[in-house]
């Protein structure tokens, strides 16, 4: 196997975690909206200059559709499979998912176990 190939097979082999900072809800049109509570330090400095306390992000129906997938028990395989299932997707869509997945990790939105 090439080092791409066994890097692709350990990303689908991990579980993601959501962060525990992070409360979500969902419309009625299945769009999930982020609302993050910054760390002690960053909602003291925003007190000061009167910003609000946390953050809203809304996703996208793509990264919704991930979010509601990322429990804690699914693995990214379960989740790419979740996708093929309802948006026919193909394989070469799981490097798009290892992309939104870096993304939400950089972000700490979510951990890896």
């Amino acid at each position: 196997m090439k080092a791409k190939e066994l890097m692709m097979e350990g990303f689908l082999n991990t579980v993601p975690k959501r962060s525990s900072n992070i409360t979500w809800t969902e419309d009625r049109k299945g769009i999930v909206t982020l609302s993050i509570l910054k760390n002690r330090l960053v909602r003291a400095i925003r007190a000061l200059t009167q910003k609000p306390q946390e953050i809203t992000i809304t996703l996208d129906r793509n990264g919704s559709f991930i979010w509601k997938n990322i429990n804690g028990k699914n693995d990214f395989r379960a989740i790419a499979k979740s996708i093929s299932c309802k948006y026919g997707k193909t394989d070469k869509d799981n490097k798009k998912l290892f992309k939104y997945a870096k993304l939400l990790k950089r972000n700490r939105f979510i951990t890896f176990r």
